[in-house]
């Protein structure tokens, strides 16, 4: 955060559009081209080509900024993978250990909201996290909604939408639903979404995903559900963004999600409309040993991919990325490899 477009400009080069985007009422992080130079750009990106930049938006920023004399670095107050924190005694509990010096208030935080990003692209602003300052504004739709819905979103970085008549209503970003206190949050910010836009949805949109805890709370609800598949909904949203009728082809690297025919999809090319979708073309398939565990620990998937080549005889040894494993954790994963293949 910069006190305004001067030291905006001696960390970063800036566009005529860009410059308009910090000065919007939205007050939005924009990406921008950072100045390889600057000491802050090394210290904060280690010289990465683009840096989120934005100005203050309240009273406090400025005070702060003002007696700082300088950029400050500013984060989320939460702990990694929770909901950002709200309240003073939830602050000193929990980030008592990170926290040097605390600056409370004594007013309650209702609703928790990240800060939106912006990136000009093509000479036109795109929203990369539509949150404070634009949520919960409506994006208008091409296509009127024929009941109320809700969309419950994925698992991973969840968002959700609540949608009727020709208004979509995105809600802030909820994070990772990986744990009891982010559910409660998620499903805290539906209800009062649902009372500020006065919609009471009578269908719920999930991921097909049967153990996403956003697929759980839709069934559990009582309401119509209607699957969807986790890369066609991608492609979807994409096509709705800029006006496709389609149908288009859509090409989706959003790595794994729930396929129609009960295994693991990811890597998709599909001849998509609204509505359904052909499967055009995708990776050839491999075994997932651990299933997540495959996506956390980056080696299962390289060793699959390596068994899958190699016909079961890869030159692990030779390979520097698997001296760091212990043989007796490498060993069962290839075991496991080769008894899916003669399954197979």
């Amino acid at each position: 955060m910069v006190r305004g477009l001067a030291d905006a400009d001696a960390i970063a080069e800036l566009s005529a559009e860009e410059r308009m985007l910090l000065m919007a009422v939205e007050r939005p992080i924009v990406l921008v081209k950072s100045r390889s130079q600057s000491q802050i750009v090394r210290e904060v990106t280690n010289n990465d080509s683009l840096i989120g930049i934005f100005l203050p938006y309240t009273p406090l920023h400025h005070l702060l900024l003002r007696d700082a004399g300088r950029p400050l670095v500013m984060t989320s107050g939460n702990v990694s993978d929770e909901p950002m924190i709200t309240t003073n005694d939830a602050a000193f509990a929990q980030l008592g250990e990170v926290a040097d010096v605390f600056l409370v208030h004594d007013r309650e935080i209702t609703a928790r909201v990240d800060d939106s990003v912006v990136r000009v692209i093509a000479g036109a602003p795109s929203i990369l996290r539509r949150a404070r300052g634009y949520v919960p504004r409506a994006i208008e739709t091409a296509r009127e909604f024929a009941e109320p819905i809700l969309a419950c979103g994925a698992h991973l970085k969840n968002t959700f939408c609540i949608a009727a008549g020709s208004s979509a209503y995105i809600g802030p970003h909820i994070g990772d639903l990986e744990n009891l206190e982010t559910m409660r949050e998620y499903e805290t910010a539906i209800e009062r979404m649902k009372e500020f836009v006065g919609i009471e949805p009578k269908v719920l949109a999930h991921d097909l995903h049967p153990d996403y805890l956003s697929t759980c709370y839709a069934q559990r609800s009582g309401a119509r559900t209607i699957g969807v598949q986790h890369h066609h909904a991608h492609i979807a949203s994409a096509m709705a963004e800029h006006a496709i009728d389609g149908p288009a082809i859509g090409i989706a690297y959003d790595g794994t999600g729930f396929g129609t025919d009960g295994t693991s999809w990811g890597g998709e090319i599909l001849i998509a409309g609204y509505e359904s979708f052909d499967r055009f073309a995708t990776f050839r398939p491999i075994p997932l040993i651990g299933g997540d565990q495959a996506i956390r620990k980056p080696w299962r998937a390289a060793l699959a991919l390596l068994e899958d080549a190699f016909d079961g005889a890869p030159p692990i040894s030779s390979i520097p990325l698997f001296e760091s494993i212990p043989p007796q954790v490498l060993e069962p994963v290839r075991q496991a490899l080769r008894a899916d293949s003669t399954r197979r």
